[in-house]
């Protein structure tokens, strides 16, 4: 990466090949219950892009794979102190529609 005084090296002690259905089935949930800060129609325009760009990311992904993992991916995630409860909520809803088939 390059930063203001040059090159920075990101060091990544803990890094490791994982299961690929972890990896989307987080990054699902992450896109599709984060918080959107404002209400009204900006709000409205900002949820549907963010449909698009979840549509558009599942799109390219195994499901069934990712659908087996979903729940155990949310139960890590949902300990998170970083994650607020309307977030938590939000990943909960996207297990029980991935589950329901949605």
């Amino acid at each position: 990466m390059i930063g203001p005084s040059g090159p920075v090296v990101i060091d990544w002690p803990n890094a490791a090949r994982g299961d690929p259905a972890v990896d989307v089935g987080l990054a699902w949930v992450l896109l599709a219950a984060g918080e959107i800060p404002d209400g009204g129609v900006k709000g409205s325009i900002m949820e549907y892009g963010r449909s698009l760009l979840v549509s558009s990311f599942l799109a390219h992904a195994d499901l069934p794979a990712v659908r087996t993992r979903l729940r155990e991916v949310v139960e890590w995630k949902a300990q998170d102190p970083n994650m607020s409860p309307a977030e938590q909520r939000g990943m909960w809803h996207v297990v029980e529609a991935a589950e329901a088939g949605e």
